[in-house]
């Protein structure tokens, strides 16, 4: 009764274009998993707002599916509502100041073509909101900026300094940032899309790949990239099972032969066969 009255008000909210059981393998890089019950595209900052209240009024699960954001999703799907951020959040351009305005849908790849200066950001996959959904948002350390950030009451402003972390308060989506010139020095990378593992404390995984030989291991439909360590490939039809088991495999593998523990580094979605 609650996800109706959810799917009725959503219908209602101008700038929100809704539909039901969307396949989620069409919109995530790696082409798993089953559907969520409602898919929202939203345009505007008013209809976010709108779409956020409505789901906290009908206790509605909801998440952000950013632009060419990783995400395994379990072939039982989402009991919720997705969202995906078009139009206005996909705006960028330059102010007076010749500085970058960008909303949080905008790839980070497409702002080095209107500032130079950005040019590290043309190996950074996925957007700028994407950063915040990985909770990698410390890669934008050193540029100054303002942070424009949204709630389902509310919404305000972080100003952030090169030397000051990025800190929104809780609940809250990025909506757009202002960058007021180029990073300071080079920083960290986010993580590569496809990436399967991160290790606990940050550091690089690509090296410890090789050096451990699991590069082009292979279970079933999936396998590890033996050309690009970390990357997980999906071959043919893959399950979220299937790359779970993948990932247990290699745990144990890892843990039993040299003592680490390595976290899976994509977030999986949805529940369990049988569970709400």
């Amino acid at each position: 009764m609650a996800k109706a009255k959810a799917l009725e008000a959503l219908r209602k909210v101008d700038g929100v274009f809704i539909k039901t059981h969307e396949p989620l393998q069409n919109h995530t890089p790696l082409r798993v998993g089953g559907p969520t019950s409602m898919w929202a595209w939203v345009s505007t900052e008013e209809a976010l707002q709108a779409v956020l209240q409505i789901a906290q009024k009908t206790k509605t699960k909801w998440r952000i599916h950013w632009p060419f954001a990783d995400w395994l999703v379990r072939e039982n799907g989402f009991n919720g509502l997705i969202i995906r951020l078009v139009d206005d959040f996909e705006e960028v351009y330059l102010d007076a100041d010749q500085n970058i305005v960008a909303y949080s849908s905008v790839l980070c790849a497409h702002l080095p073509s209107l500032q130079p200066s950005f040019g590290e950001m043309n190996c950074w996959s996925g957007s700028i909101g994407g950063l915040f959904e990985k909770a990698e948002e410390s890669v934008l350390r050193g540029f100054p900026m303002t942070v424009h950030w949204l709630s389902s009451t509310e919404k305000g402003v972080v100003t952030v300094s090169r030397r000051k972390k990025i800190i929104l308060p809780h609940n809250t989506i990025p909506i757009k940032i202002h960058f007021h010139g180029p990073r300071l020095q080079k920083g960290a990378e986010p993580t590569r899309t496809g990436t399967f593992f991160r290790l606990p404390k940050g550091e690089p995984i690509y090296a410890k790949l090789q050096d451990y030989d699991l590069c082009g291991i292979r279970l079933r439909s999936w396998k590890l990239s033996s050309h690009t360590p970390g990357l997980i490939v999906n071959l043919k039809k893959g399950t979220c099972s299937d790359a779970l088991l993948l990932y247990k495999a290699l745990q144990e593998r890892v843990q039993k032969l040299y003592g680490t523990k390595w976290e899976l580094s994509i977030p999986i979605i949805g529940s369990k066969r049988g569970r709400k």
